[in-house]
């Protein structure tokens, strides 16, 4: 049995998402467009730039990632939803 404080959890998962904040989220194939170190984030992609189907994955191995670091391994299902509109929406789920 894990017991575990949820709002540690929630602590490291919203730090996951604020590093996003009011940063540009570019492709490892763009250049930086005269941007700083700083200002943007890098996720691995297609040469085309970044998509909501390439943040989702990239979200959901961060999340994994955390989880695994806080000792929670038997994780039956993680759901990251990335939506760039009301009706465009993009589903990354691990079971």
């Amino acid at each position: 049995m894990l017991v575990m404080d949820i709002d540690r959890v929630r602590r490291e998962i919203q730090g996951i998402v604020n590093a996003f904040d009011g940063k540009y989220i570019k492709s490892s194939a763009e250049g930086v467009q005269g941007l700083a170190p700083t200002e943007f984030i890098e996720i691995p992609c297609i040469p085309e730039g970044a998509t909501g189907e390439c943040l989702a994955w990239y979200l959901m191995d961060r999340v994994t990632d955390v989880l695994r670091g806080l000792g929670i391994n038997d994780v039956a299902e993680v759901q990251i939803i990335v939506c760039d509109s009301p009706i465009n929406c993009f589903e990354a789920k691990s079971s």
